[in-house]
């Protein structure tokens, strides 16, 4: 079954067209960049195709701007606090298990609960490592 297009492609595609030109690129430069022909780029520009987030990400790179400006997102990102170490393994690892996602939701927005948990975790950590 196709994907369907959504209104965020639609808004998506103008934006990589802005950004293409303001970065005086052709539609066959980004489509080199992300291994696809001037006639995809086209199309993802027209919000007439689907974009994966790798060549979104891809994309934005290219055209020297963060992928959120894609989004119409203008603004500087605000990025929680983990965002910093996004990239380290067990950071990494963490949010990739279930049970780590859930424990991160669950604290959401909640510091001193958030801070209560951490310190439950360390305290359980340290008791298993002796």
């Amino acid at each position: 079954m196709p994907k369907r297009i959504t209104d965020i492609d639609r808004r998506i595609g103008p934006r990589i067209r802005r950004g293409r030109l303001a970065a005086g690129l052709s539609q066959t430069d980004i489509g080199e960049a992300i291994g696809v022909t001037f006639q995809m780029v086209q199309k993802l520009e027209k919000g007439n195709s689907r974009i994966s987030a790798g060549n979104l990400a891809a994309i934005a790179q290219v055209i020297g701007k963060p992928v959120g400006w894609l989004y119409g997102d203008d603004a500087p990102p605000r990025l929680p606090s983990f965002a910093a170490h996004a990239g380290e393994p067990a950071v990494d690892q963490f949010f990739l298990d279930r049970d780590g996602f859930r424990i991160a939701r669950s604290v959401y927005g909640d510091a001193n609960l958030k801070s209560k948990v951490a310190a439950l975790c360390l305290g359980l950590a340290q008791g298993e490592s002796k």
